[in-house]
Formats: C-alpha cells, sequence, structure tokens
C-alpha cells in the first residue's frame, strides 16, 4: 500500500488541484503551435484576459511582455532548449494597460513525443518597488556622506589655518616691526 502523505504518480487529479490552486500564474505552451493550451486561474486573474482568449491559436504568449522587452521574451521563450530552464523578469501589460513586473520561469518538456514549455509567472513588484526604494536610500546616504566629507575636509582646512595663525602673527608681527 501507500505510505500515509504520498501520491501516487498516476494520480493525475492531484496534480490538476496543484495547477489549479496554485499562488503563482501557470501555464503551457505547446511548442508545435507557439500558443497555450493551458492555463490556471492565477494567469488568468493576472493578465486580465479569459481563457478562452489565452487559448486562442493566434495569441501569443510574448504578447503579453511590455513593450520593447516583447522580442527578447519571444527569443527567450523560442531558445529555450530541450530539458533546459531559464528564470527571467519581464514587465507585462494586463488586457486593460496595468503594469506589472513578473518573474517568468520556464522550462523546455516532453511529453508524448511533442515539445512544451512549462512556465509559471509570479508578481514580484513589491520587490521590485523595495529594491528601488532601497537604491534611492543608499544614492541618497551616498550623497550625505560626501557632503560630510567634505564638509569634513573644510574643517580640517580652517583647523589647519587656525593653528598656523600664531606663526603668521609672529611673522606678521615681525615684519611690521622691521
Amino acid at each position: 500500500g501507500q505510505e500515509a502523505g504520498s501520491v501516487a504518480s498516476g494520480d493525475h487529479r492531484f496534480f490538476e488541484q496543484v495547477f489549479e490552486c496554485s499562488n503563482d500564474g501557470h501555464f503551457i505552451i505547446d511548442s508545435r503551435t507557439g500558443g497555450f493550451c493551458l492555463v490556471n486561474p492565477r494567469f488568468i486573474e493576472m493578465t486580465g484576459y479569459e481563457r478562452d482568449e489565452l487559448l486562442d491559436a493566434g495569441f501569443r504568449p510574448a504578447s503579453l511582455v511590455y513593450g520593447r522587452g516583447r522580442e527578447r521574451a519571444q527569443e527567450q521563450i523560442e531558445t529555450l532548449e530541450e530539458g533546459g530552464s531559464g528564470v527571467f523578469e519581464w514587465i507585462c501589460a494586463d488586457r486593460n494597460g496595468r503594469v506589472l513586473d513578473v518573474e517568468a520561469s520556464l522550462r523546455r518538456i516532453r511529453h508524448e513525443g511533442h515539445s512544451y514549455i512549462l512556465g509559471e509567472i509570479r508578481d514580484i513588484g513589491a520587490r521590485k518597488n523595495l529594491e528601488r526604494r532601497l537604491k534611492e536610500a543608499v544614492e541618497k546616504q551616498r550623497k550625505k556622506t560626501i557632503r560630510a566629507a567634505k564638509a569634513g575636509v573644510r574643517v580640517y582646512q580652517l583647523t589647519d589655518k587656525i593653528r598656523r595663525l600664531p606663526d603668521l602673527l609672529h611673522r606678521l608681527d615681525s615684519v611690521s616691526d622691521e
């Protein structure tokens, strides 16, 4: 019998449930057509498209990628080697034009003699926002440090002049005595 907690490898309902209930947007691209052949509800939610629109033969996955990144995304999809995988950051636009930063994880697989791309997208907008804020804070701190260093140099220069003042006064006094 099966051990407690194990899943039979043939239990397709379990794997279907995992696919359908994931917090990330999952999809499968049929390499023969270049289009989606399976998408999960989270993917539908993230893109704003209906399932039948995404599965339409004319819909190209890279068309979800915003602007100039579209060609690069298409190339990343097409050049993924058999058994190969890649993780990419894409800027996508949903059906309503809302832009979102995503991490796309892709793996080319074979099933029953056909090639597919198993993929998932994860919204990384919060992470990208945090990275941007961190970079801004580092830059702000760098500028403060430079200002403090310059102020320190000015204080040093002023201190040096004050330290030399008695000598200058003595020399000035000597010159005026002559």
